[in-house]
């Protein structure tokens, strides 16, 4: 079974980027997506499935990213799956306040596709293509 990745965004260009840069042709393992526009019917499909890994956008206009994951770990018994939160600023007090509740890093905007595939690399042990070693240097994961 290939790992299952949500990406939660109402960004449709954000959410386009991050399945470009999971569906290289380069790729090793098979990953698959499963894209939200909103975290009330991301939530939903969370009753049901269980995703590997999840990239979060900070701002969704039903809840923000902190609420969506907050609730996933509470209510759908998700906290061992990895939350990568994406904020549109990098702001080391928001990086510490979401890392405190649940979420494993944080990226900034503009997504850059080796700012998906590092944390892919580090959090599921796949490779998709050749990240760039300075990226999982302080990871111990040389795939």
């Amino acid at each position: 079974m290939h790992p299952t990745i949500l990406l939660l965004s109402d960004d449709t260009d954000l959410l386009s980027t991050l399945r470009k840069a999971l569906k290289t042709p380069q790729e090793v393992h098979a990953i698959e997506t499963c894209s939200f526009n909103n975290a009330v019917h991301a939530l939903a499909w969370c009753q049901h499935n269980r995703p590997s890994l999840c990239f979060v956008d900070s701002q969704l206009p039903s809840m923000n990213g902190i609420a969506f994951i907050r609730a996933a770990f509470d209510f759908f018994n998700l906290k061992h799956v990895p939350m990568v939160l994406i904020t549109e600023v990098d702001d080391l007090d928001l990086g510490r306040y979401v890392e405190r509740n649940g979420a494993v890093e944080v990226i900034t905007r503009p997504i850059d596709p080796q700012q998906v595939l590092a944390p892919v690399a580090r959090l599921l042990g796949k490779r998709l293509v050749d990240v760039e070693p300075t990226l999982l240097r302080d990871t111990g994961f040389f795939g």
